[in-house]
Order: C-alpha cells, then sequence, then structure tokens
C-alpha cells in the first residue's frame, strides 16, 4: 500500500469497512484533498500516479472504489477548488469564489487580486502546480477571452482545461473529456454564464467507458 494512503492516530476517519480496506482510508489531510481524482485514477487502471507523486499496487483497486463509494465511510475532505485569473478577470473570479463557498467547496485563490497588469501564464502555472502537487483536486482559470489560459494551461500532461462558453460545454467537458480545469473568457461572457458553467463543471461526473481509453491518451 502506498504510503500517503497509511491511515495516521490523528486521522479523522469513519468508516465500518474491515481488513484491507480498512486500512486504506479517505485521509484528513489538505496536501491530499484531491483525493477523488486519485481514486478515479485509480480504478481506471493506472498502476502509477505520477502526477501526485505516488504509487500504489493494483490489488487495492477495488477496495479503493469499494471505500470511496460506500456510504459506511462517512468521511471525506471537501474538494478544494483553486481559481486564478489575470487582471481581466479579477471581478469574475470574486463573483465564483463566492459561489464555490456555497457550494461546500474549500477554495485556494491564486491571484491576480487587483486590475493592474499581470502575465497569464503566470497563473495558469501556479494553477496547474497546484493540482499537479495535490494542494487542490480542479481549478477554475479567467482572463480576457480564456484562450491565453487555454493554452498555457494545457501545456502540462496532467492538465486537460477546457474553455467553455455555455453549460452544455463545461456538462461535455467534465462527461467525456474529465476536464479538471474550467477556462472562462470574462470579455466574451456574462456572469451569469460564467456561473452556469461553473455549476456544470462542479455537479457533473466523468463518464468513463470509452471515454476513459480516450482520455488515457492525452495524459501521458
Amino acid at each position: 500500500m502506498c504510503e500517503y494512503l497509511k491511515p495516521s492516530p490523528q486521522d479523522d476517519v469513519s468508516c465500518t469497512c474491515t481488513g484491507r480496506s480498512r486500512e486504506i482510508l479517505l485521509l484528513k489531510t489538505a496536501k491530499f484533498a484531491p483525493i477523488r481524482a486519485i481514486l478515479r485514477d485509480l480504478v481506471a487502471g493506472w498502476s502509477a500516479i505520477s502526477t501526485y507523486g505516488m504509487e500504489c499496487p493494483k490489488y487495492v483497486r477495488d477496495d479503493l472504489l469499494s471505500i470511496f463509494n460506500s456510504e459506511r465511510c462517512r468521511y471525506m475532505a471537501a474538494e478544494v477548488i483553486a481559481i486564478a485569473s489575470d487582471h481581466a478577470g479579477v471581478d469574475f473570479k470574486e463573483s465564483l469564489k463566492t459561489m464555490l463557498s456555497e457550494a461546500g467547496r474549500d477554495v485556494l485563490d491564486l491571484g491576480t487580486n487587483s486590475p493592474d497588469s499581470v502575465d497569464y501564464p503566470d497563473f495558469a502555472d501556479a494553477l496547474t502546480s497546484a493540482i499537479g502537487d495535490g494542494r487542490a483536486e480542479r481549478g477554475v482559470l479567467i482572463c480576457g477571452t480564456g484562450i491565453g489560459m487555454s493554452i498555457a494551461a494545457n501545456r502540462k500532461p496532467f492538465i486537460r482545461a477546457a474553455l467553455c462558453h455555455s453549460a452544455t460545454d463545461a456538462r461535455f467537458a467534465r462527461q467525456h473529456n474529465d476536464a479538471n480545469v474550467l477556462i472562462l473568457g470574462a470579455r466574451t461572457l456574462g456572469i451569469e454564464i460564467a456561473r452556469d458553467c461553473l455549476g456544470a463543471f462542479l455537479d457533473t461526473e466523468f463518464e468513463g467507458g470509452r471515454h476513459q481509453r480516450r482520455v488515457d491518451k492525452m495524459s501521458g
């Protein structure tokens, strides 16, 4: 079992699973908050979760999925959503942060926080790094059109950033592409449409199946 999944005495976990499954618990730790993404990757057949810096034996996958889906495991850390923007997206970012908090997500704000001109690649890098090192599970990036942020974010192989202009775009980005970063253009969308996109992004699960095969080909 990978050492990062071993429970410690201070972990606050409530679960009635037994045996090997009892050992592989969802931990109360911000460092590994993206446990849902890790479980999805394990169940999909990954032998090494290199983007999270850990490996896990194949034989634990069924147990992990069982624990993840079981109502008997009543504890799970709140999902952490990272959010960042350049100067064009500051107002959008503040509005969407409120929506994330109201939806029960923990928000990791990575800036910028003023209308002073900044370079969007710096903020795309900060957010994708937060996903890569486990500080956040998913993210939201905002710039003027969303195009620059999309190009910058998708340079990293573990990022699947989707520029969305409607809730339908966001829903399919999650269902078919397992998008882990939502990109929005503050100069091309109204805030209500942006909120609709975020809602669909948060609430839609990846369908897996034939889509998993395709996502794997993009995630090497």
